[in-house]
């Protein structure tokens, strides 16, 4: 019963954000799984942020990964967005994540909370998929980090 709560919750959010949970098609003939980005800056953020967290708990990775990615495409549309329940479960999650997958995804979106202006030329991007979401964000942290040296 837990496990179809936690379901619903993701499938409410993903339809709330108009990704409707599969493929949608914003240009002619092109498959996107986000929404487009105006949607997610029209987010009820604080609504956003106890649903994500609840999700986060969930021991089905499958729904830790799908929050894991629209947390990070809400923030990258919010970059004034803070919320530190949520980056303290994003914590967690990097340290302690059922796969390196997961945990690597979570320190990414965890990245995006602790250093927002370092991804200010993402936040009007439309992203197509989930992978290319996260090769944004971890090569804007690449590109930081060898700058820095």
């Amino acid at each position: 019963m837990k496990t179809q709560v936690g379901v619903l919750t993701v499938v409410v959010l993903a339809v709330s954000l108009g990704t409707g949970g599969g493929a949608q098609a914003q240009e002619a003939g092109e498959e996107w799984e986000f929404a487009p980005h105006a949607r997610y800056v029209q987010a009820d953020l604080p609504r956003l942020e106890k649903a994500y967290i609840y999700a986060l708990e969930f021991p089905l990775e499958g729904i830790v990964e799908s929050t894991l990615r629209e947390v990070a495409r809400v923030k990258i549309a919010n970059l004034s967005w803070e919320a530190d329940g949520l980056v303290e479960r994003l914590d967690e999650i990097s340290r302690e994540g059922a796969t390196p997958s997961v945990r690597y995804k979570a320190s990414l979106v965890k990245a995006l909370f602790e250093t927002p202006a370092l991804f200010a030329s993402e936040t009007g991007r439309d992203f197509r998929t989930p992978s290319q979401l996260y090769h944004a964000v971890a090569r804007r942290l690449e590109t930081n980090l060898l700058a820095g040296n």
